[in-house]
C-alpha cells in the first residue's frame, strides 16, 4: 500500500515543439503517459503510431480533433473522456478559445489503460487495481483528502496520487475526479 502525492504546482511545464501549446507530465514510463496539456492555438498534433490516446477536456471552450480518412471527434464537454487513436493524422481546432486537457496516453503493443470520470466519492473504489501497473486519481474539481496507510494527502483541483493497495478518499464540496489505470497488455 503506497499513496505518492503530486501537486499540480510542482509540475514542470515545457512548451510543444510546434510552439502551439505546453504539457506538464504527471507521470511516464517507456510504455505510458499521464499529464496535461494547454491547447493554445489551432495546430496539428504530434504524430503517435502504435498509441492509444485518451483526452479530456477539463478547462476552456474544447477543440475538434480533424483527423486524415476518420470522422472528426468534437471535445466541447468539460471531464468527458475521448479516445483515439495517437497515429492518426490530427489537426486540432479550437472551439472559441484556448483550454486544457488532460492525457492518458498508452504504447497499444506493451499498455493499456482507462479514463474514468467520479462526480461522487460515494463510488470511489476503496483498492487500487490488483494488475494494475500504476493507478492515478486527479482531482479536476473539489478538494479531497486521501489516506492509505499511515500516508495522507489533501488534493486541490489538478493535483494527482499515484496510490496502490487498498486507500480511502473523502471529499469536499462538489467533487470530480479522473481515475487512470495503466495496465500490462
Amino acid at each position: 500500500m503506497s499513496l505518492e502525492f503530486i501537486p499540480f504546482a510542482t509540475l514542470p511545464i515545457t512548451p510543444w515543439r510546434n510552439a502551439a501549446g505546453r504539457r506538464a507530465n504527471v507521470a511516464s514510463e517507456a510504455h505510458w503517459n499521464v499529464g496535461f496539456a494547454w491547447l493554445d492555438v489551432d495546430a496539428p498534433f504530434s504524430h503517435y503510431d502504435g498509441t492509444d490516446r485518451t483526452i479530456t477536456l477539463i478547462d476552456g471552450p474544447g477543440f475538434a480533433l480533424e483527423f486524415v480518412g476518420y470522422p472528426t471527434l468534437r471535445v466541447d464537454e468539460r471531464y468527458r473522456p475521448s479516445a483515439f487513436d495517437g497515429g492518426w493524422p490530427t489537426e486540432c481546432k479550437l472551439l472559441g478559445g484556448p483550454g486544457m486537457v488532460l492525457n492518458a496516453m498508452t504504447a497499444r503493443a506493451t499498455a493499456r489503460h482507462s479514463v474514468r470520470i467520479i462526480r461522487d466519492a460515494l463510488h470511489i473504489p476503496q483498492t487500487a487495481p490488483d494488475d494494475a501497473a500504476a493507478f492515478f486519481l486527479v482531482l479536476l474539481a473539489g478538494e479531497a483528502t486521501i489516506t492509505a496507510g499511515d500516508d495522507v494527502a489533501v488534493l486541490q483541483p489538478r493535483d494527482a496520487a499515484r496510490i496502490s493497495g487498498r486507500f480511502s478518499l473523502q471529499g469536499v464540496g462538489e467533487l470530480c475526479l479522473a481515475l487512470i489505470t495503466i495496465g500490462p497488455r
